[in-house]
């Protein structure tokens, strides 16, 4: 599952902006005042409610929703009921993965504070911290993959979770894009699957050699599962 880049380009943004603003706040207060203030400031609640970065991560995880709809509306088409257990269980999952973006937003706020805090102590002026604080995005580019692969090994486990009373009659199919960023292992898999799909069972057996259902084709895999019945 690969979440468009402008979505965390536009959650880096709202999240620089609020931050620059608390800063050039801090650096108008005598050094001693900012730094006594600052002890007492906690910019991870201030960043996620008056910097609204809770609303701005909850559209991140509003893609994994849209994912786990999508397999739970072809599991009512194909006339499969859904346990209240198993609803939890999604709950639970996609609570998981909110908790570690707010994570994310924790370790962003606390490096920040860091900056800012020594920023204050060299008497480093507005226009410098500012350019400091810039540099660094709340979702860089290895955390993107990081959390495109979490939502991924998230939404495979509901897959698998939603048909696994019916592993047998449920099969599957590795689709996605076949271009020159396409992974050899993937390459493989798409050219020489069934058309019919695999089953559960056969896909973790490694009837797709290097496969693997949850991962799919490894870190940051561009492709999917399609169920076929």
């Amino acid at each position: 599952m690969v979440i468009d880049d402008k979505v965390y380009e536009a959650i880096n943004e709202r999240a620089k902006e609020f931050i620059k603003k608390v800063s050039e706040k801090l650096l108008m207060l005598d050094k001693e005042e900012a730094l006594k203030l600052i002890n007492e400031y906690d910019f991870y609640k201030v960043l996620i409610k008056d910097g609204k970065l809770d609303k701005e991560l909850s559209k991140l995880i509003k893609e994994h929703e849209k994912e786990l709809q999508n397999i739970i509306k072809q599991v009512k088409d194909i006339g499969i009921p859904l346990s209240q257990p198993t609803l939890k269980l999604f709950d639970r999952i996609v609570k998981l993965d909110y908790d570690y973006l707010l994570g994310s937003a924790k370790n962003y706020a606390d490096v920040v504070k860091n900056v800012i805090v020594k920023g204050i102590i060299a008497g480093k002026d507005y226009e410098v911290l500012a350019k400091e604080l810039d540099g660094i995005p709340l979702f860089d580019y290895q955390r993107r993959v990081m959390i495109n692969q979490i939502f991924t090994n998230s939404v495979n486990i509901e897959l698998e979770q939603a048909f696994k009373d019916y592993k047998d009659e449920v099969r599957f199919k590795f689709v996605g894009p076949d271009d020159e960023k396409t992974r050899d292992v993937c390459k493989n898999a798409l050219d020489n699957q069934p058309d019919e799909g695999l089953t559960f069972d056969e896909i973790q057996s490694g009837a797709l050699e290097g496969i693997d259902f949850y991962n799919l084709g490894g870190f940051n895999c561009r492709h999917r599962w399609e169920v076929v019945v």
